[in-house]
């Protein structure tokens, strides 16, 4: 099963610089980016989310900054935090810390290592737009992003 970009156009990024993530792994090194969800012409990270007893899947955009999302089986709540895991071996994504809103930043990894060095964090809470790389002991944000 595909899940096409909403969009028809390639709309989601008009940026003329883009930070496209390719493989984004859980802690257990399976890659949540997948060929089952597209935006535009990228490939998706696809994951499992849930609050309480609701469980869905969630496909996010792999374009750095760019905040499009598809739900599959659940509805997102504004404000409310939620629950994320691999779609694959059911490994909750980790934590590392907290958000300046009180959710949380679950993390991403971006090698097969699974080490807090070298991920992609975001905030669990529907509708905060916090996320930020970080790659060795530089962190990256949209900001510095659209400097280079």
């Amino acid at each position: 099963m595909v899940f096409p970009n909403p969009k028809e156009n390639r709309t989601i990024c008009k940026e003329e610089k883009l930070l496209v993530f390719t493989e984004c792994y859980c802690p257990n090194g399976h890659n949540l980016v997948t060929k089952n969800a597209k935006f535009d012409e990228f490939h998706g990270i696809f994951l499992k989310i849930s609050k309480g007893n609701k469980t869905g899947h969630i496909a996010l955009s792999p374009v750095y900054g760019c905040k499009t999302t598809v739900t599959i089986g659940i509805n997102l709540i504004q404000g409310n935090t939620y629950s994320l895991s691999c779609t694959v071996c059911d490994a909750a994504l980790p934590v590392f810390s907290k958000c300046h809103c009180g959710g949380d930043i679950f993390t991403l990894f971006l090698d097969k290592k699974a080490k807090f060095d070298w991920f992609v964090g975001a905030c669990n809470r529907i509708g905060c737009e916090n996320a930020y790389i970080q790659i060795g002991e530089e962190l990256v944000t949209t900001a510095r992003l659209n400097a280079l």
